[in-house]
Order: C-alpha cells, then structure tokens, then sequence
C-alpha cells in the first residue's frame, strides 16, 4: 500500500475530530455517576463514527471507495442519528428508545 504525504495530510481533520470524541468520553467517565451526563456518549459516538468513515476514505483508492460507498454511507448517518440523540437526551426531550 503506498501512501502519499497529501493522503497522510487529509487524516489531520479525523484525528482531531476522534480526539475530540476521546475527550468527550472522558468527561463522561468523571460523570457518569449523573444520570444526565449519558448524553455525553451519544455525542461522542456521533463525532467518531463520521470521523472513522472519513479516515477511511481518504486512505481509500477510488476503486475503494466504490466498494465501501455504503458502509461509509452507514458511519455517516449514523453519526448524525447519535448527534441526534444526544441533543435530545441533553435538552430533555423525547427518547427514541421509546420507540423500540
């Protein structure tokens, strides 16, 4: 697999965003024992799963790309829908587990 610098370049906005999810996970590890800190997991789940699809695809050759189009197509929405959900449990409104 070669790898050219520009590739290794485009990893910079993953990595921050999975830091970001990292620091995230570690606020709710000091408050966990709050009931409403929960939250605190939906939205970092929802930061690092668009930010691995987005890793992933700038490694990707375009041939690649093409056989996990809808993998990654998954990790994206499935972020937003985890964003989603956390800012709902953090303002206090409806929860989609009600609908399972």
């Amino acid at each position: 697999m070669n790898i050219s610098s520009q590739q290794y370049f485009a990893l910079i906005v993953p990595a921050c965003v999975i830091f970001l999810a990292g620091v995230l996970l570690a606020c709710w590890r000091m408050q966990r024992h709050q009931s409403t800190a929960r939250f605190l997991l939906w939205i970092a789940a929802g930061y690092l799963l668009p930010a691995l699809a987005l890793g992933a695809q700038s490694l990707m050759t375009n041939a690649q790309l093409s056989q996990w189009a809808v993998v990654t197509a998954v990790f994206y929405l499935g972020g937003a829908w985890c964003l989603a959900e956390g800012m709902v449990r953090r303002c206090g409104g409806a929860h989609t587990d009600a609908w399972l």
